[in-house]
């Protein structure tokens, strides 16, 4: 920080300024717990300098050398760093729309499945609910039904649901899948995190490609974190520029 001073011998000065004690009253008044009197902006002092000399003695001793947590947030900052000196700014319609046209599976509106499934918990089963699954698929295709599998609250039976409320269900890598489905047939078992399923597609309504202004604030973030990351790649790339890399044997 600017307002803490270390000196030529090995930073054991710190110097008390003007700045330093207006950061620990801006920290005592964003505080719950203290309230801005002279007794806590005392307290609060000491407490800033007592971190300040451990800070700088386990700096000194090479405590952050080797220190996964160290790293890890070292690397955070720096990654804060690189998107506080490059600025983003709002994208155009053009650039919205050319993002729409090239991720339309992402943007859609109006679909809608029509299914039944059957359920086998690994909570109640562990390992064996993929087996029991295989097992129902086949008495399915041979055509010996009703197969009993375990209830799953949210689903029961047959439904009709919009995908939006389906993703809210399941997730969208799952809802994905049963959207993907061959209608008219028992799908191979669909092993998640939530269990196994079996799914029989019975009618897709694929629905359209939403509109720039239908996808709104969605399609405007899903722009800005792609400029976000090549601005981010290319950052890094100029950094790692700076140096050389040797592989020792």
């Amino acid at each position: 920080m600017e307002h803490i001073t270390q000196s030529p011998e090995k930073g054991r000065l710190i110097l008390v300024t003007p700045a330093m004690r207006q950061f620990v009253r801006e920290q005592i008044s964003d505080a719950n717990s203290l309230g801005p009197t002279e007794k806590n902006y005392d307290l609060a002092l000491t407490s800033y300098l007592n971190d300040e000399v451990l800070y700088r003695e386990g700096m000194r001793l090479g405590l952050d050398q080797d220190d996964l947590i160290v790293r890890r947030r070292v690397i955070q900052k720096m990654r804060f760093l690189m998107e506080d000196t490059t600025p983003l700014k709002e994208p155009r319609e053009s650039e919205l729309q050319d993002w729409l046209d090239n991720h339309t599976a992402q943007y859609q509106t109006g679909q809608s499945i029509s299914f039944e499934q059957i359920y086998f918990s690994t909570d109640r089963r562990g390992d064996q609910a993929l087996f029991d699954a295989r097992k129902a698929l086949s008495l399915l295709r041979a055509g010996k039904q009703p197969v009993v599998g375990d209830p799953f609250p949210q689903i029961s039976g047959s439904t009709e649901l919009s995908h939006q409320a389906l993703q809210r269900t399941l997730g969208t890598w799952l809802t994905d899948r049963i959207f993907q489905e061959m209608p008219g047939q028992w799908s191979e078992p669909i092993v998640s995190p939530m269990g196994v399923f079996l799914v029989k597609v019975n009618r897709v309504e694929q629905g359209r490609t939403m509109t720039v202004q239908e996808a709104g604030e969605r399609l405007i973030n899903d722009v800005k974190d792609a400029q976000r990351r090549a601005l981010n790649e290319k950052s890094l790339t100029a950094l790692k520029s700076r140096y050389t890399l040797k592989v020792v044997n």
